[in-house]
């Protein structure tokens, strides 16, 4: 889907950034913007969701000139390929002139679709549960932390329903949940749903096993970071890389992410800012559910 593969190389590029790869991150920044003119080929409604969890990443990243810089180029994209007056360039160029509330009208935009999807194509909905997904990881980026979790909590109890409590979507939720208690110091509530993820996900498949395993105990390692227990901290986080490495392998894309954690555990004022910015933690993230493009035209029809 053009739209995860715009997602990956758009997460590889701020990996290369933040390892101070400077041209090899543009490098992947071009090859994802190269992907617009196919997104806007007939997914209107979601690319535009798109632009709005893009805002909502980026612009928490402190990555604003590179945030500029894409919005140009959908509004540029958009003129070329449809018109002046196409909702995707009119959005994009409001976005670049909202300057300081552009995330919080992203975020009012996102909210209020998320409740159109609800009511016109149902709750359950592969779409609505990917687009309750994008926003849930929207409020963490926008620090809301206690809705977060909530929103976490409302996916894992979906894909309960339709899917199975030892699915892998409700594993990531709850995984997910935990990162939200995490970031109000609510340790306990951390831990305890941390636990409840590893427990559930014992049965899944074995490369989403070891891929739930992994995502828990950086989270473990993270609050005992936190708690001030630093040694242990370590040893979790070195355990992290050391599975990754001889399961997934030197070149894995959770190994590199592994690899940053540790980094960035082990440097001087880690407990006042996240371990690794923003957008390299939240791209690449959100199990299948994250996988569909939102084709709003076509469920709308088939839900009339």
């Amino acid at each position: 889907f053009p739209t995860r593969r715009s997602s990956d190389l758009m997460y590889h590029g701020y990996s290369s950034l933040w390892n101070g790869e400077s041209d090899i991150a543009f490098e992947k920044f071009d090859q994802a913007f190269s992907l617009i003119q196919d997104l806007l080929a007939d997914q209107h409604v979601g690319f535009l969701i798109y632009i709005y969890d893009l805002v909502i990443r980026y612009e928490a990243s402190g990555q604003q000139v590179l945030l500029l810089r894409l919005l140009q180029y959908l509004a540029d994209m958009a003129r070329t390929v449809y018109s002046d007056n196409h909702p995707v360039r009119l959005i994009a160029t409001w976005m670049m002139q909202a300057s300081n509330i552009r995330s919080a009208l992203a975020e009012c935009v996102l909210r209020k679709t998320l409740e159109f999807f609800q009511d016109s194509i149902g709750y359950f909905h592969q779409e609505t549960m990917a687009l309750l997904q994008t926003f849930a990881w929207a409020l963490m980026n926008r620090e809301r932390y206690a809705e977060s979790a909530l929103r976490f909590k409302q996916l894992a109890d979906a894909f309960e329903t339709i899917a199975g409590k030892t699915s892998y979507e409700a594993c990531f939720a709850l995984r997910a949940m935990s990162e939200a208690y995490f970031h109000q110091a609510a340790y306990s509530q951390t831990l305890e749903t941390v636990q409840e993820a590893l427990q559930r996900s014992a049965s899944l498949p074995r490369d989403q096993e070891r891929e739930m395993y992994l995502r828990c105990l950086r989270q473990i390692a993270e609050v005992a970071k936190k708690l001030g227990r630093d040694e242990e901290a370590d040893a979790l986080m070195q355990q992290c890389v050391d599975c990754c490495k001889g399961y997934f392998g030197d070149d894995h894309t959770f190994t590199a992410r592994a690899l940053m954690h540790q980094k960035s555990l082990r440097e001087d004022g880690w407990t006042k800012r996240p371990a690794i910015p923003t957008a390299v933690h939240r791209l690449g993230k959100g199990g299948n559910a994250a996988k569909y493009i939102w084709a709003s035209k076509s469920a709308l029809a088939s839900s009339a």
